[in-house]
């Protein structure tokens, strides 16, 4: 069994995916998946995936969801992109000239990929 998440390929862990195929909300929750919110949102993931570059972190994100994350019962998406955003100001000047939805993933982005380890909070 192979997922196609965000034009990645990943190959989920076969004794993880079949104990998690009998959860009702599995597959809701995989078509649902937004893995640069779940990284956001779990301090855990973002320290053990800082020295990722940004595509590799959000795989192994992904990855984690479905092989732990969903047993574990984590939560999807607690990151407030929208308050993040709004108390950098740095950030507001930088994706002023984005599209607002645009601006939000930017937003995420940074987080993951600067914010979290500058000790930013939002």
């Amino acid at each position: 069994v192979t997922i196609t998440l965000d034009s990645q390929l990943v190959p989920p862990n076969r004794d993880a995916f079949i104990d998690n195929a009998t959860n009702p909300n599995y597959f809701d929750n995989i078509l649902n998946f937004e893995a640069d919110q779940y990284l956001a949102s779990q301090t855990d993931l973002l320290d053990a995936f800082s020295n990722l570059p940004y595509n590799e972190a959000i795989n192994a994100a992904t990855q984690h969801y479905i092989e732990f994350g969903i047993e574990e019962g984590r939560s999807l998406d607690t990151f407030e992109e929208v308050q993040y955003l709004a108390s950098q100001s740095d950030l507001l000047d930088a994706f002023n000239n984005l599209p607002y939805d645009e601006a939000l993933n930017a937003a995420t982005q940074h987080y993951i990929e600067f914010g979290f380890e500058e000790g930013r909070v939002y």
